[in-house]
């Protein structure tokens, strides 16, 4: 089986992990309570977190930004509108 045949075979999940995983900058996407729903490879060596544990846990735990502590989080503003 080629490399097409393979991609061929992927759910959609699996295909937005593999583009994910390509892009070079950290990447992370929250559910509306933002709770991380996917962390790219990336993102696991900036944040030293493996994905598996980041998933389901409050975006803010996880980053540990100073953006989230002064009531600035962009995610947060983007889930309010």
């Amino acid at each position: 089986m080629d490399d097409d045949q393979c991609y061929e075979q992927l759910r959609p999940d699996e295909w937005r992990e593999v583009i994910l995983d390509s892009v070079a900058d950290g990447v992370f996407t929250v559910d509306h309570d933002l709770r991380i729903t996917s962390f790219n490879r990336a993102a696991e060596q900036i944040t030293g977190i493996v994905r598996d544990d980041a998933a389901g846990r409050p975006c803010c735990e996880v980053l540990r930004a100073s953006i989230c502590e002064r009531d600035l989080c962009p995610a947060q503003d983007h889930a309010d509108r």
